[in-house]
């Protein structure tokens, strides 16, 4: 019975979404991809730990206090003309210090007039290569 409902409802839920889609229309959106030097701006290393607090235990199902570990966290943030971007990587984290240059690939959103899109997902971003 239960399935069946689950089912039912996942099915009137995937058709009113993609109903929204079509309402709404899609946006002709052109991406331009560029390689840009952008500069490291900070690192910060965390310690793996562990720590007692109120979180989710997937084997029980419900929220719960136990011991949690955290791993250890290499961050480094990457910044290129006011666009931020952080990773949690430690062969980044080693390769480069504060103030060093590092080549990303830069991605802008143009509308159909050529116009720049800045709103939502558009945002110009920075990325690894």
């Amino acid at each position: 019975m239960t399935k069946s409902i689950l089912r039912c409802t996942s099915l009137i839920l995937a058709i009113f979404l993609l109903s929204c889609l079509f309402i709404t229309g899609c946006q002709n959106v052109q991406p331009e991809k560029q390689t840009v030097t952008a500069v490291v701006t900070d690192k910060e290393y965390v310690e793996s730990h562990s720590d007692y607090g109120y979180y989710f235990d997937a084997w029980k199902g419900k929220f719960r206090w136990k011991w949690k570990h955290f791993p250890a966290e290499y961050n480094v943030t990457i910044e290129y003309e006011g666009i931020t971007k952080t990773y949690d990587m430690q062969s980044l984290y080693d390769s480069y210090e504060i103030g060093d240059n590092i080549e990303m690939n830069l991605t802008t959103y143009y509308d159909e007039n050529n116009d720049l899109i800045t709103e939502g997902i558009y945002e110009p971003a920075i990325s690894l290569p």
